[in-house]
């Protein structure tokens, strides 16, 4: 293989490329979502009490053997889990802070409930 001046050019470009992306703090983990709707919601009786702005709480669990996050009230009632797209992204993260911003007992059971970080 020949090395032209077009190759040695886009070397140095992804080598100087990588150490800037490093430096600057980016990460390969794709960006938490703020939002998200719980998953399991028809299978666990939402509280009656439960209201939109309540803090709810995050755990590790273990759902069909796969690796996963319970949701409870602050009663520690289960009510769901965090979608299974998204447990990888929030592997290893502090989850403090969560709250409902969206409750609707008549939607459909995938969009009951909407939990906000």
């Amino acid at each position: 293989m020949k090395l032209t001046r077009r190759r040695f050019v886009g070397a140095c470009l992804g080598i100087f490329g990588g150490v800037a992306a490093r430096r600057s703090g980016v990460s390969d983990r794709p960006p938490v979502n703020k939002s998200f709707y719980v998953a399991g919601v028809r299978f666990h009786a939402i509280p009656p009490s439960l209201k939109v702005g309540d803090r709810v709480f995050m755990y590790a669990a273990t759902y069909n053997g796969t690796k996963s996050l319970a949701i409870c009230d602050s009663c520690g009632r289960r009510i769901g889990y965090v979608p299974r797209a998204l447990v990888r992204q929030f592997d290893g993260q502090l989850l403090s802070g969560a709250r409902v911003s969206k409750l609707d007992s008549y939607a459909v059971p995938w969009k009951k409930l909407q939990i906000s970080l």
